[in-house]
């Protein structure tokens, strides 16, 4: 376990995908309310992929300036996701990042963006090791001797490209595909100190890498129609406790625990009826509601130059 901080925090910078930013307080939400004193600014992103979370850390140092009374955080997650800014027209409202936005579909699998024939002739999954590996480099150089930082990330993401696939490595698939897995070998050395610096994942701290453990779990906890494919408020503590050595406040834990009862029940009142339950199917009011009762503590309001 690596200590969460070495100096007082001013600043809290966190990056990621749903993992970080979601419709309940997630571990950066926590980490805000755990230092009440510090500003806390949370750039996640629902279906973000490592290309966007790079561009935003690289904005937010360029707009804020990281120094070594700031924690900063970046979770990365899986590779296999392509996300796009594209420009839209210029509008009156100075909220609005210049004419523009990131398009942000989530794993390349299972998303409505890119249709079949698009990802067969040009995603590879080698290409998003190869791409993402390069960010994740650049992005410690620019970190290891400004600030207080850690990598955490969703998944196993050396290992495995598919989110939903727990199962099958990107090992033996590529060598089934007649591929010399030699050539991922050699990537992994020669970005092994990158490597190194990625803390435990999610998956592996909290499901043992098991998407049916966690389905089971959360049926058993919310009702037979529950599932969902992200940590519980609950589970972000966990997973932050069993990440950082750190002597968390009796309010953080007091503040977590509430939020928990809270989020099983709103969860187990909008699934209890419906056996194809998804919260994205839910109404947006609806998710705004709980977000607003679920949120721990909002992020500070961000610099309206960042393209997020």
């Amino acid at each position: 376990m690596k200590n969460l901080i070495a100096l007082k925090v001013n600043r809290i910078f966190t990056f990621g995908c749903s993992f970080t930013d979601y419709a309940w307080g997630t571990w950066a939400n926590i980490l805000g309310y755990e230092f009440p004193d510090a500003k806390f600014y949370n750039f996640g992103k629902s279906g973000a992929g490592n290309h966007y979370i790079f561009n935003t850390l690289m904005q937010a140092d360029s707009s804020y300036n990281f120094t070594h009374e700031d924690l900063v955080i970046v979770q990365w997650t899986n590779i296999s996701r392509e996300d796009r800014f594209l420009d839209a027209e210029p509008t009156a409202d100075p909220s609005f990042t210049a004419g523009g936005q990131w398009i942000t579909p989530g794993n390349i699998y299972s998303q409505g963006t890119y249709d079949e024939s698009w990802v067969k002739k040009y995603f590879s999954e080698y290409g998003a090791l190869l791409r993402d590996l390069a960010f994740i480099k650049s992005a410690y150089e620019m970190l290891r001797h400004k600030t207080q930082w850690h990598f955490i990330q969703m998944n196993d993401l050396v290992h495995y490209v598919d989110q939903w696939d727990t199962k099958i490595s990107i090992d033996p698939k590529y060598a089934v595909e007649g591929i010399q897995v030699q050539r991922i070998e050699h990537l992994r050395a020669m970005y092994s100190e990158t490597i190194n610096q990625l803390l435990p994942s999610f998956y592996d701290t909290l499901f043992n890498n098991n998407w049916e453990q966690k389905f089971k779990a959360d049926r058993k906890l919310v009702n037979k129609n529950f599932q969902d494919g992200h940590p519980h408020p609950l589970e972000h503590y966990d997973y932050l406790k069993r990440t950082f050595k750190h002597k968390w406040s009796k309010a953080t834990n007091k503040k977590v625990g509430e939020i928990q009862q809270k989020w099983i029940k709103y969860m187990d009142g909008v699934s209890r009826t419906n056996k194809k339950f998804s919260l994205y199917q839910t109404e947006d009011r609806w998710r705004q509601m709980v977000r607003n009762e679920l949120v721990i503590r909002p992020s500070n309001e961000i610099d309206f130059r960042i393209h997020r």
